[in-house]
């Protein structure tokens, strides 16, 4: 505990030491470093969780004490696709036969998952964008939330 604690503080202390350009540079050294020291476990788009840290482009923070959040932003939109519109209006030429090329239908998905981790003052939000198999994805989202909870919930048990 107290070896994890004063690296912590070792790095709180070196960045208010740097400037703000060297302190971004410290926490993309400190991610590289705990990624080395504890392997990711989870990724929440661009937030990787570990049994120890969440490391994140904005900063790294411990996993005790974290709180992941999952949002939904994806939206399944039904349209007629442009070439049966044009077969429509050639076929209502000839045929009246050609309408029934408005009844095709073709699907898209768009949106994002959207992740957010807080930790005390520390909030970071991270956005995945959609796949076409959207339910599958959902429940993956869900699952690796899930997941990162458990890790915090057992970070700040032990």
């Amino acid at each position: 505990w107290l070896a994890k604690n004063t690296a912590v503080l070792m790095r709180d202390l070196q960045c208010l030491v740097l400037s703000a350009a060297g302190c971004q540079m410290y926490d993309l050294m400190w991610a590289q470093h705990v990624s080395q020291t504890d392997p990711v476990l989870v990724t929440l788009g661009d937030i990787a969780v570990s049994q120890h840290w969440v490391v994140t482009p904005a900063g790294t923070v411990p996993t005790a004490g974290s709180q992941f959040f999952v949002a939904d932003h994806t939206r399944i939109e039904k349209y007629t696709p442009g070439w049966a519109i044009a077969l429509a209006i050639v076929g209502f030429l000839f045929f009246f036969l050609g309408l029934l090329f408005l009844l095709v239908r073709s699907t898209r998905v768009s949106g994002a998952f959207q992740y957010t981790v807080t930790n005390g003052p520390f909030t970071y939000q991270s956005f995945e964008p959609a796949s076409p198999n959207i339910a599958q994805q959902n429940v993956d989202a869900m699952n690796r939330t899930n997941f990162a909870r458990n890790l915090a919930f057992s970070a700040a048990q032990g």
